[in-house]
């Protein structure tokens, strides 16, 4: 066996992924590079095959596959945090177990511009959204109009535009504890890992699709509802305010923060909580407005409080106006 260490390492967590993980897998084999790389697989017990599917393959390639293969079910945070733990690449590349690379020299292209730009603490790329069998929808994340070529910490503050499956970073530049403080008990966390990151230096766009994004229906962000996603949102930028202090703009945290009150009060309200509606909307109010005017936003939550007829006929309209686009 090699005890060559590698320059990077791919975090991977699987959980009842038999219809895909082997795809993932053969996403990060079919990368042509110059390097070393190692995958970190962890298997969280599943009820399916996808265990059975990770260690065939890890006994295949002994030499690239580390499978981590928990005893009992630990829960996404906790198996991602032993695969984050068992790296030890200079660099970080994330495919989770149902997403997988499509460009075989995808990695060769992120660290070879990594390695020659020291400034840039990550870089990423464009993901195709394909469906459960792989067929493409014919849309990309970021977005085909996004050409936006460096993220600054203002930029990725406001909201996440970053696909997991296309991210390459330095490992260990930001304290590890930061994190675990930051994404507690949250329904996400490469958003917060692109936060931290920023922080510690630019962020590179590479206007190319490398990765497929697969829509299943089934993942953490399908399951999550609405109000649970945005308050999420809100915590996050509550908890930035307080850990992070200077090292964020704190009129762009006042800013989202009135946003996400200002959307939790409409998502309340569309549920009849009327009481729990007014209290967010009132508390959008005591954040200086001349630093968000967002005059949808603010349309929104009112109507939808005290002119729910308005509100709803409005929604309708603007979904079928969205139809004919």
């Amino acid at each position: 066996m090699s005890t060559e260490k590698p320059l990077v390492s791919i975090r991977t967590v699987t959980y009842n992924h038999e219809k895909f993980i082997a795809q993932a897998i053969e996403g990060v084999l079919m990368q042509k590079t110059n390097f070393h790389f190692e995958l970190i697989i962890g298997e969280d017990c599943s009820t399916d095959r996808t265990r059975e599917v990770v260690v065939d393959y890890a006994n295949k390639y002994p030499e690239i596959i580390k499978p981590i293969l928990h005893e009992t079910n630990v829960g996404a945070k906790a198996n991602s945090k032993s695969v984050r733990e068992a790296c030890r690449g200079k660099y970080v590349a994330l495919c989770e177990g149902d997403d997988y690379w499509i460009d075989p020299l995808k990695l060769q292209k992120q660290v070879d511009f990594m390695e020659s730009h020291p400034d840039f603490s990550m870089c990423f790329h464009r993901a195709k959204k394909v469906d459960v069998q792989g067929k493409e929808l014919g849309t990309c994340w970021p977005k085909k109009s996004w050409s936006k070529p460096v993220t600054y910490t203002e930029d990725i503050v406001e909201r996440n535009y970053i696909s997991t499956q296309t991210v390459v970073y330095r490992r260990g530049l930001f304290d590890q504890q930061l994190f675990d403080i930051l994404a507690k008990g949250l329904s996400f966390g490469d958003w917060v890992l692109h936060i931290l990151n920023s922080l510690q230096g630019k962020i590179m766009f590479l206007d190319e699709s490398m990765a497929a994004y697969r829509v299943t229906g089934t993942g953490a962000s399908a399951t999550t509802t609405s109000i649970k996603l945005q308050s999420d949102i809100l915590k996050l930028y509550e908890r930035m305010e307080f850990h992070l202090g200077n090292q964020v703009p704190k009129e762009k945290i006042t800013q989202f923060r009135k946003r996400q009150f200002l959307i939790l009060a409409r998502l309340h309200a569309e549920k009849g909580e009327n009481e729990l509606a007014k209290n967010y909307l009132e508390q959008s109010k005591e954040n200086n407005d001349r630093f968000f005017a967002n005059v949808k936003l603010k349309a929104a939550a009112h109507l939808s409080i005290y002119y729910p007829w308005i509100y709803s006929i409005t929604k309708k309209t603007y979904r079928l106006a969205r139809s004919f686009r």
